[in-house]
């Protein structure tokens, strides 16, 4: 007895130890990938003007409102993306600040909260670290729902008799197998360009993964274990009001996920409920669901107008509607998932799909094929019991194929019609802006590279079932025939899944190359490396006169140079709408002027005011093009 409890002590502190070098593995894995941000990080050198909105909207002090004719300070330009000593925690500031927008407030929020902890500071670590904490969530998350998902799709197809089991366990898939489906998973997402991407836009779109994760791993999580309860309810409500707070694209996800949901409840029939309790359930879900939508509501009522009446709802419901840009449309997003998701190998991969799926349909029609000669010879007679033992044998296999399936529709095919509906809707509704429309995406990216592998490993498995796994017949002294599996040996099985484990893996390392190239090749976008020598060239003119001629309808346009502004003791701004002469002691009195003029039909006499100004006897010389305007020097001959 002694000797057998410290046969099992040893065994504990065996896997224990397994346990905890497992985790160091997936802590070294990220703590690597964090590194490579950190990179990717210092290198960022500008903003984009979204970027420069968060800020903004976000620690706004009087409002970036240029005044016709007037000198402003740099520094005071740089007040409105900073919090000011007294502004701290200013949250409903915040709030109204978005209402006159489109976007609901709660990323701003906390950006707000982490750029008050460091009062007086415009700095690009405020948002990137706020979207690196975002990342190491998601990334936490997306580990976790993994495990769920494999546990409940990669059922082993050799459940004895192929009963049903009202919870699965991580006891059914091979451990090696569930690890590897993790540690790739992690490794894809952890170095995916698109991603990186995401954590250097300080926008929400980080944010909004980590909400689409959450959500989809509570709904797996309920799934798998058959419990709907206020465990369930309760974080379901929060993550959905959260959710909808941050991005309004959220409740697109959101749409597809809950009807995929409400229809499993109608029609599902492994719980054996009745119509009644099942309609039940169906009204309990939907109200969780459309109750933390309406309290989202009735929180932030300008929701509404952003959606039906603000700029990006018409536009997003006009192209939506507009049916003769669909092809269009998914083909650029496409090469968006292709080259930033999957290194340039997605459609590689779909095609090792589509291959194996003939495969398996394929043997699947040879077998049929052979049961009917079976059945043949049954009818003739001459069917001995061993042959009868392995065709109850393969039946056996089949039946526990087909409930590993079920358990794949449940926590596969409800995530992946929330990502399939959302890709498409995404993709008619959001702004073509090239390479940077990825942010749209990117939510959903995590998602996708989890469910094709997820894919990937189940036509392994038929392909396993179909070819590798055979069964025999042994007949007891009763003369009854009953069923062994070869593949129930603990070695052959064990052979079989380190076989398995070590394929998956060479296809994970695959992909990650390519990803990996992505971010050597400057796939990682948002970091304007660019706007480097334009800052130091600010810093090292700070003192001349600067002026800015700015288109009065599109004013926003100024923040896309706010960063270079900044560096400038002043700037003077101007209208295009008068093109008059300037006139200004500093500028009657410079000997050069540094001039900022918005792409106008008023350009050159936006330019001939300036020199005016001066005194007429000047020359001009274009120094640089920027994204919106351009600067040019005017200095006396």
């Amino acid at each position: 007895m002694i000797e057998l409890q410290n046969v099992n002590l040893r065994l504990r502190a065996g896997g224990n130890v397994k346990k905890r070098n497992w985790y160091l593995i997936l802590g070294m894995l990220l703590l690597v990938q964090l590194i490579a941000i950190f990179y990717f990080g210092s290198k960022k050198a500008g903003f984009h003007y979204d970027e420069y909105y968060s800020y903004y909207s976000s620690n706004v002090s009087i409002g970036l409102v240029p005044t016709d004719r007037e000198w402003k300070p740099g520094s005071e330009i740089a007040d409105e993306f900073r919090v000011l000593p007294g502004q701290r925690f200013q949250y409903g500031t915040v709030t109204r600040m978005q209402t006159y927008d489109v976007h609901p407030p709660f990323y701003y929020l906390l950006l707000h909260t982490v750029c008050s902890l460091f009062p007086g500071r415009f700095s690009k670590w405020s948002g990137i670290g706020l979207n690196i904490v975002l990342f190491v969530l998601s990334w936490s998350v997306l580990a976790k729902l993994t495990r769920r998902i494999v546990t409940g799709a990669l059922r082993s197809a050799a459940a004895p008799g192929g009963k049903a089991q009202t919870c699965v366990t991580a006891a059914d898939v091979p451990e090696r197998i569930m690890r590897v489906m993790i540690f790739g998973v992690c490794l894809l997402y952890g170095f995916n360009p698109a991603v990186y991407s995401g954590v250097m836009l300080v926008r929400m779109y980080m944010l909004l993964a980590l909400w689409i994760l959450l959500v989809t791993w509570l709904h797996v999580k309920s799934l798998q274990e058959r419990k709907r309860g206020f465990s369930f309810y309760l974080p379901l409500m929060a993550v959905v009001y959260l959710g909808f707070l941050t991005h309004y694209y959220f409740a697109v996800y959101l749409f597809f996920l809950a009807v995929a949901m409400e229809l499993y409840l109608l029609l599902e029939r492994a719980e054996q409920k009745s119509w009644g309790q099942k309609w039940k359930d169906c009204l309990i879900y939907a109200t969780a669901v459309i109750g933390a939508m309406l309290l989202a509501v009735v929180s932030y009522p300008a929701c509404l107008s952003h959606i039906f009446r603000g700029y990006r709802g018409t536009e997003a419901m006009g192209a939506f509607f507009d049916l003769g840009n669909t092809l269009g449309r998914f083909r650029f997003f496409a090469g968006l998932l292709n080259e930033y998701a999957f290194g340039s190998m997605l459609y590689g991969f779909v095609l090792l799909l589509v291959l194996m799926a003939l495969t398996v349909w394929g043997i699947g029609r040879m077998k049929a094929g052979r049961k009917a000669v079976a059945a043949t010879v049954q009818k003739s007679g001459q069917q001995t019991a061993e042959h009868a033992a392995a065709q109850e044998n393969s039946n056996r296999q089949a039946d526990a194929f087909r409930e590993s399936f079920w358990e794949a529709r449940r926590v596969f095919w409800i995530p992946a019609a929330a990502v399939l509906g959302y890709f498409l809707v995404v993709t008619k509704t959001a702004l073509l802006t090239a390479e940077e429309a990825n942010r749209y995406q990117i939510p959903i990216y995590g998602l996708i590279l989890l469910l094709m592998m997820v894919i990937f490993v189940l036509l392994g498995q038929k392909l396993f079932v179909l070819t590798m796994r055979k069964g025999t017949a042994v007949k007891s002294a009763a003369g009854k025939i009953s069923d062994t599996r070869d593949t129930s040996a603990p070695e052959k099985r064990s052979v079989h899944d380190k076989a398995a484990g070590y394929v998956l893996l060479a296809v994970f390392l695959v992909l990650a190359t390519g990803q990996i190239r992505g971010l050597a090749d400057g796939k990682v976008l948002f970091l304007y490396e660019e706007d480097t020598e334009s800052i130091a060239f600010a810093q090292e003119h700070k003192e001349k006169p600067v002026v800015y001629f700015y288109n009065p309808n599109l004013t926003w346009m100024i923040w896309d140079d706010s960063l270079e502004l900044m560096q400038y003791d002043e700037i003077y701004f101007a209208s295009l709408a008068d093109v008059s002469t300037v006139e200004d002691d500093t500028i009657r009195q410079a000997d050069q002027v540094l001039v900022y003029v918005s792409r106008m039909e008023q350009t050159e006499e936006a330019l001939q005011a300036i020199a005016d100004g001066m005194g007429g006897d000047v020359k001009m010389e274009k120094i640089r093009e920027l994204l919106y305007c351009d600067l040019y020097l005017i200095a006396r001959k």
